[in-house]
């Protein structure tokens, strides 16, 4: 890829729906960079997501290894990574740098166990456009769990002050399939109670209210030229990083 001085700059979500997984850590050993190995295009440093060592592969897993391998590839061209993560607030932002050691201060910054907290997407996407001075790529990695109106505004805010943005909405296969059979608590995240019932009379609404939600998310995006990939937290990353490169090859033209 040819030099276009890129700024990257990676949001994501580390609310406490994103610390939801059913997928099995190391299940897929394309999704892993061990022993300071280089394994096809990842990363040649070891990045563990904050749960690794724990059984259970989350989507905040899943969204912080998309990021830090982004921010590889764009630091790899001599563009510029920057992060953010959030969840009623900013927690952390780091402008975007292609300094050597900009991955390194990525990476650890990502490996951080999250509070788990409640989200406010649109109002950080809001204090996002305002904070950023350069135009810049903004990939956002979220379940987007949380008010579309509210996100729409955030990203309309950012669209407004020139940013091209990239929508990666990441649901565990669970989420996604709804494949639970006999009685079972749900535990609703983020205060939202617990329910004692029986899934399979409530799969089918469940699903349409899923992909409501989805194809509004979708068209919203759609309307403001935005490119939108729902992802599976089961599924390779080299699904994310594809549409990434698709997405970054159009901002080239």
């Amino acid at each position: 890829l040819e030099e276009t001085n890129l700024h990257l700059i990676s949001v994501v979500d580390a609310s406490e729906s994103m610390g939801f997984g059913t997928v099995e850590a190391g299940a897929d050993g394309g999704w892993r960079m061990e022993n300071g190995k280089e394994r096809s295009s990842s990363p040649s440093s070891i990045f563990h997501p904050p749960s690794s060592a724990a059984s259970t592969w989350t989507k905040y897993d899943h969204a912080t290894a998309i990021a830090a391998s982004l921010s590889y590839m764009a630091i790899q061209q001599q563009d510029a990574a920057g992060l953010a993560i959030f969840d009623s607030a900013m927690i952390r932002f780091f402008k975007a740098s292609n300094s050597p050691g900009q991955w390194k201060i990525i990476t650890q910054e990502l490996q951080q166990v999250p509070r788990w907290n409640k989200t406010n997407t649109g109002k950080i996407l809001g204090q996002l456009a305002e904070k950023l001075t350069h135009r810049s790529l903004i990939v956002i990695l979220s379940d987007f769990f949380d008010d579309l109106e509210s996100i729409e505004n955030g990203l309309r805010h950012l669209r407004y002050k020139k940013h091209e943005i990239m929508v990666f909405q990441i649901l565990d296969p669970a989420e996604i399939q709804f494949p639970f059979q006999d009685v079972t608590m749900f535990k609703g995240l983020e205060e939202m109670g617990e329910l004692l019932t029986e899934p399979r009379s409530l799969r089918e609404a469940y699903l349409e209210q899923l992909r409501q939600f989805t194809d509004g998310l979708q068209k919203v995006c759609r309307g403001m030229h935005i490119d939108f990939v729902r992802m599976n937290s089961g599924a390779p990353l080299d699904v994310a990083l594809s549409s990434f490169l698709a997405g970054r090859a159009a901002t080239m033209k």
